[in-house]
């Protein structure tokens, strides 16, 4: 278990401005707790896909889910692959979807 300190929480109960200031122990707990992830579509075979929060709309309301995308991707990962091997690369995080 973590130790933070932290200034305040926001409206929906998230830590803000939080600092790390150690571990603690728990006393008997000697494996990690387990992420709870939800698994999104079936396994092919090359890979198992995983998306955080898969009825998230990504476009405004009427948008694709982040679902639909990661589907999308891959479909048509295949054809798209040899065309951008090579290409800077761009990440924009947007965790409030802005």
């Amino acid at each position: 278990s973590a130790r933070v300190r932290y200034s305040n929480r926001t409206a929906d109960n998230a830590i803000r401005h939080g600092v790390f200031r150690g571990l603690r122990d728990v006393g008997g707990l000697t494996t990690p707790m387990p992420v709870k992830r939800k698994r999104l579509i079936a396994e092919s075979d090359l890979a198992t896909i995983w998306v955080t929060d898969p009825e998230r709309r990504l476009f405004g309301k009427t948008g694709p889910t982040k679902l639909d995308i990661a589907v999308y991707y891959a479909l048509v990962g295949d054809f798209m692959l040899p065309h951008i091997i090579g290409r800077p690369v761009s990440l924009v995080r947007c965790p409030t979807g802005k």
